[in-house]
């Protein structure tokens, strides 16, 4: 009876984690704490936001928005966002895909 509760038991862990695992659920919160701070180490993020994670089949699929200085070229928003994905591909393990959009932030002046 022990023996058999037992393989009853792992059986349905193992269960869980799969289904979980193959129906888009958010990663950890130790995941998500590491893309906010790899994101926001890369020189020129101001700020992030939007930020989207799922795991399906065992890979992250994430999306999140950057903010930079609006005063910068199309070319360096782009260069910046690279080097945000770069950063991630490092320190995040079991990515499948990353989008990083690229917000510009306006002064309190241009705003109004």
């Amino acid at each position: 009876m022990c023996v058999s509760f037992f393989i009853i038991k792992v059986g349905l862990e193992i269960l869980w984690g799969a289904i979980r695992e193959f129906t888009d659920t958010a990663p950890q919160p130790e995941i998500l704490g590491k893309i906010r701070q790899c994101t926001l180490s890369v020189d020129g993020v101001i700020d992030m936001h939007d930020l989207r994670v799922r795991t399906s089949g065992g890979l992250h699929q994430m999306e999140l928005h950057i903010l930079v200085d609006g005063r910068l070229t199309v070319s360096e928003g782009h260069r910046i966002a690279k080097a945000v994905e770069g950063c991630l591909a490092e320190e995040v393990a079991d990515l499948d895909r990353i989008i990083v959009h690229v917000d510009p932030a306006m002064e309190e002046k241009e705003a109004e």
